[in-house]
């Protein structure tokens, strides 16, 4: 119930906000957006759920609740829910799912246009990268 009522205020919040485009960002202003993730054989869904983000100054900020499907690819923390933070690197915004990590993070790079979002994940870890693939994010 609370996470229902949450989603709502977010989509009411989403709706009333218009979105800019400024310093190279994507069209974000304040929006909850549709994640879904695929392996890297860009085929096999292994993540669903939603992310708000909210344009700061220099990026973005925002929270997300993500669910594995099935029994999934090495996904990483891509489970749950949490904060990520944003910014512009080499002009793709790339966020990051554990900003207060360095060890077992994912990194979304946003390489689409549009109103949606799109680009590749990557969960690395102390051990090097453990999973990539692609993802989606569709604004409601």
């Amino acid at each position: 119930m609370r996470k229902t009522a949450l989603l709502a205020l977010l989509l009411l919040l989403a709706a009333c906000t218009g979105s800019k485009r400024d310093e190279g960002l994507p069209p974000i202003r304040s929006h909850v957006y549709r994640y879904t993730a695929w392996a890297d054989d860009g085929k096999t869904m292994v993540v669903r759920g939603w992310m708000h983000l909210d344009k700061v100054k220099r990026g973005v900020v925002g929270e997300w609740w993500l669910q594995p499907v099935g029994n999934p690819y090495p996904i990483g923390p891509q489970r749950g829910q949490g904060r990520l933070t944003g910014e512009m690197r080499d002009g793709h915004l790339v966020m990051e799912l554990q900003p207060d990590r360095r060890d077992d993070n994912v990194l979304l790079v946003e390489t689409g246009e549009g109103k949606n979002l799109s680009g590749t994940w990557e969960w690395s870890s102390i051990a090097g990268v453990q999973g990539r693939g692609t993802w989606r994010a569709t604004r409601d």
